[in-house]
């Protein structure tokens, strides 16, 4: 569903439940979340961790611009702390800290840093100046082995001692680009180039191989990638029921287009050749090197990495690029062909992109035809080629097949039901078009008419000029369909080519549950159209009573017990977000909501980084899912969203008694028209004290919008906003809280 962007767009814009300690079940695959105690980095307000640093850094950066680096560092790392897509204390987190704990401890460095994972298929690593290093989910699964992850952290460490974050900040301020740092972790090839060699340093000295060094920038090199390249079969779709023609592939290899010596002139890396060449001259310089590859296990980085290989199955679905997600499951499915959760998420791309491609947008979920490269590329060309009939009977056929592995599994059954739905709304598609034998059988049937009319030729003397009086006896039109059953290369038995697509659904012709579920699906179309025409038929007075009984009125929504995610403050100012007054517009408003809550006599549960100290790792999670669909809704088609994170959503919808949502944003750019001001006290003086009043109260300008996300239907159900000028204090702002939930409510 595409979200208004006046409604959602600032949400998303800012925004970017334990499991046991056993290991993971890839069978069983639940979706990485955070454990433990968490950690201050999440629940510490900005501005205090500001205060805390001007008052404890040693730096040569004088008061002024010291603040400045504190605002951007510490507000951009939160931002990214509090957006849903970090985890900590989790099993992918402990073990990138067993790695890194072990490369401070040889260089006996005893820094505090912490290590925390994103769950994103982006390759990265990078370190803040406060001491936190993130790595990807994406970036862990290319891996080969553990000790090309600990040369990484390596280079990583050394950005943080070596201070380069800071370096950047001075140096950039010098050439008068003090606004911002462009990313949190965006070096000079300088800056590169010496991580890289201490980095190196660290990982000689933890003992770990110099054979790994060199393979680890091929890994940088392609992880742009998948994280495996195998091909993909041009038979992987067919089966006894199931024909899908050769042809739809691409009959080329899409040839690997990166390069190691590209142009790295206006680039903040050097290139990877560079790279490579200076780090392996400065491995052949060290001596004594170690032979460890796995200091932590070998099937344990294995295990870490499947993690990660199945969290980007899970990324690529929440972010619609359901031709990747297929490709990742291909992948994964060769050693975990029994998962439940690979079959749930491939029912769920089916489902997506059957509505894309319905809705015309398929090229928002496949790679482009100047992306293709690689071992994926005929996936994502054969995606390409599939008619929008072709495309959704294929899904049909692929959902099927899962729901009867799995018959009893809830999540499976609704998205069936969803594909059924998608089917039936396909326009140019009619079931009582599909056949009830498959192209397979259909295809054996013919040829072996075939051989028996060759056979009837060679044994039987040709007839066929020749009438019986049996023959004379019929009708005109009798000897004709005598004529046509007698020859299999007639026009009924022919197999048409172009629409072997209509042999793919031949069990369900006489599957009585497919059969009744698309009749309960036609029957509510059916009846809304019934309705419709009633409507469209009522007197004035028949229509009048209808709208004041209710029934027009689908903004109605039952918001007595709702959950209240944090919610987002921004303070604007001339050179752009004021990170102080934007914290403290957020604690009013959050007290606003709250005081609007009691008054409206409603439940709420309050899921607030404020609270993250007190009801810790499970609010911050609880948090981080409500996100993560709101982000996965933006990116998707009308109606054909499925929560990706469904099994834990509905946990928290039974944990919490309710499936609705509440995200609102609070935005405030208070600007006094001085100029204005003294041109008006200029040409007419006597009004200037009452207009210097008004526009000092008109200068703020403030927009607060709220929506409510229904958990259990998978959509955002409305939203409202209001527009003001005056000052955002706490009971105005609980006057407009209240005045969108009441009016939602009261619609």
């Amino acid at each position: 569903m595409k979200i208004p962007h006046l409604v959602l767009g600032l949400f998303l814009s800012i925004l970017g439940g334990s499991i046991a300690n056993s290991q993971v079940s890839f069978n069983n695959y639940t979706p990485l979340v955070s454990q433990g105690k968490i950690p201050s980095d999440f629940y510490v307000k900005t501005s205090d961790k500001i205060e805390s640093d001007l008052q404890q850094r040693e730096t040569d950066l004088n008061s002024t611009d010291l603040k400045i680096f504190l605002r951007e560092i510490h507000f951009g790392v939160d931002q990214l702390l509090q957006s849903g897509v970090v985890v900590f204390g989790d099993e992918v987190s402990k073990y990138v800290e067993s790695v890194g704990k072990r490369l401070l401890k040889a260089a006996k460095v005893k820094e505090d840093i912490r290590f925390y994972t994103i769950k994103s298929n982006v390759s990265n690593a990078f370190s803040t100046d406060q001491g936190i290093i993130f790595i990807t989910t994406g970036l862990i699964s290319q891996l080969v082995n553990e000790a090309q992850l600990a040369l990484i952290l390596g280079h990583e460490i050394s950005h943080f001692t070596e201070h380069h974050v800071v370096e950047t900040f001075e140096y950039k301020n010098t050439r008068n680009l003090r606004n911002q740092i462009v990313q949190l972790a965006t070096y000079s090839k300088d800056k590169e180039f010496e991580a890289d060699l201490l980095g190196l340093e660290l990982y000689h000295k933890a003992g770990y191989t110099k054979d790994a060094v060199r393979g680890t920038f091929d890994v940088l090199m392609y992880s742009y990638l998948p994280f495996d390249e195998i091909a993909f079969p041009k038979d992987y779709f067919k089966s006894d029921l199931c024909f899908v023609p050769e042809e739809l592939y691409p009959g080329e290899r899409f040839e690997i287009k990166a390069e190691e010596n590209y142009d790295d002139s206006k680039s903040s890396h050097p290139n990877i050749q560079r790279r490579k060449e200076k780090i392996m001259a400065k491995a052949n310089e060290l001596s004594n090197w170690g032979d460890v590859t796995y200091f932590e296990g070998e099937e344990r980085f294995k295990y870490i990495r499947n993690i990660c290989r199945f969290e980007s199955v899970r990324n690529d679905l929440l972010n619609a690029s359901y031709g990747k997600a297929l490709y990742s499951i291909f992948l994964l499915e060769r050693e975990f062909p029994e998962s439940i959760f690979l079959n749930r998420m491939k029912a769920q791309a089916w489902l997506g992109i059957s509505g894309f491609k319905l809705a015309g947008s398929i090229y928002e979920t496949i790679n482009s035809r100047s992306d293709l490269e690689g071992e994926s590329a005929a996936l994502h060309y054969f995606l390409r080629e599939l008619s929008t009939k072709e495309m959704v009977v294929l899904a049909l056929r692929q959902i099927e097949d899962i729901r009867k592995k799995y018959p009893e599994d809830e999540e499976i059954k609704i998205i069936w039901g969803r594909m059924i739905k998608t089917f039936n709304s396909t326009k140019g598609l009619d079931f009582t078009d599909f056949k009830e034998k498959s192209f397979t059988v259909y295809t054996q049937e013919f040829e072996q008419k075939l051989k028996e009319l060759e056979a009837s030729k060679n044994l039987v003397p040709d007839s066929s000029n020749v009438t019986t009086k049996q023959d004379e006896e019929l009708s005109k039109y009798d000897r004709i369909k005598r004529k046509k059953s007698d020859n299999p290369t007639s026009e009924t038995d022919q197999i048409d080519s172009t629409k072997y697509y209509l042999y793919n659904l031949s069990d369900l012709t006489s599957s009585e549950l497919f059969l009744a579920k698309l009749s309960e699906i036609k029957d509510a179309e059916k009846a809304k159209e019934d309705e419709k025409k009633r409507i469209d038929n009522m007197s004035s007075r028949e229509y009048r009573k209808y709208v004041n009984e209710g029934n027009l009125d689908p903004a109605k929504i039952d918001l007595s017990n709702f959950v209240l995610v944090e919610p987002i403050a921004i303070s604007y100012g001339r050179r752009g977000i004021k990170v102080e007054e934007s914290e403290a517009l957020q604690e009013r408003y959050s007290e606003a909501a709250l005081i609007a809550i009691e008054e409206l006599g409603v439940n709420a549960i309050y899921v607030d980084k404020s609270v993250f100290k007190t009801i810790g790792t499970d609010g911050y999670n609880q948090k981080a899912i409500y996100t993560s669909l709101l982000i996965q809704l933006n990116n998707s088609v009308e109606s054909q969203t499925f929560p990706v994170d469904y099994s834990l959503l509905r946990d928290l919808q039974a944990k919490n008694n309710t499936s609705k949502v509440v995200f609102t944003i609070v935005e405030n750019n208070y600007r006094v028209d001085g100029l204005g001001i003294l041109l008006t006290g200029i040409l007419l003086p006597p009004i200037l004290p009452a207009l210097l009043v008004n526009k000092i109260i008109k200068g703020n300008n403030t927009e607060v919008s709220l929506i409510v996300m229904d958990i259990e239907k998978g959509e955002i159900e409305n939203g409202a906003s209001y527009y003001f000028n005056e000052p955002t204090n706490k009971y105005l702002l609980s006057g407009r809280f209240y005045n969108m939930i009441y009016d939602l409510m009261q619609h």
